[in-house]
């Protein structure tokens, strides 16, 4: 029995989403560990009621205490929110690459795409000149929805043909085959952003 959970844990690790999902989480990593930090410091030294300011009174002797402390948890909330956006560029990357297409364009794409997603109001009406779509990212984004929505982007480019990861050809003339997995991206992006 222990021999063929073993086979079946070994299967399930090589196939393509598992490796592709470990990866993402790998390059995610840095970020979101940079970012709790950020907030381990936040909470701690630059709150009111954090243990290192009841400790040292870094309040009374610190004199941008306040704007300090606004800053890091913005910046703690800003990284930690990008994490959905991030998983989705890893998860397209790697994915496309995997299957040996453009790297850099599917991640890209799929950045775009998580962007269109979680834009609130862009299918609502016309934006005013010069605004962009209110892009709400939360720090409670499901990563997993997130390298799903790369992976399926990957898949797209993985499915075109050979000759559509070519931008530009070695004289540096664009391509027009590159817009088709771009396109279908980006309305799987908007399809998504009306439900």
């Amino acid at each position: 029995m222990t021999k063929y959970l073993a086979q079946k844990f070994l299967w399930f690790r090589e196939r393509g989403f598992v490796q592709i999902s470990q990866k993402t989480l790998v390059s995610l990593f840095p970020f979101l560990l940079f970012s709790a930090i950020v907030q381990v410091i936040s909470q701690s030294l630059f709150s009111d009621r954090g243990y290192v300011n009841m400790l040292f009174s870094v309040s009374d002797w610190f004199p941008g205490f306040q704007l300090t402390g606004q800053v890091l948890s913005n910046l703690s909330s800003f990284i930690g929110g990008f994490a959905g956006p991030l998983a989705t560029y890893f998860a397209g990357k790697y994915t496309a690459g995997h299957y040996g297409r453009s790297t850099g364009t599917a991640g890209v794409t799929a950045l775009l795409v998580s962007f269109i997603v979680s834009s609130q109001g862009l299918l609502m009406g016309p934006l005013p000149d010069g605004q962009l779509s209110p892009i709400h990212l939360s720090a409670s984004t499901n990563i997993f929805l997130a390298i799903f929505l790369g992976y399926l982007i990957g898949q797209i480019f993985r499915l075109s043909k050979a000759s559509d990861d070519q931008i530009v050809n070695k004289d540096f003339i664009y391509q027009p085959k590159t817009v088709r997995p771009i396109f279908l991206s980006l309305l799987l992006g908007v399809s998504l952003n009306g439900l």
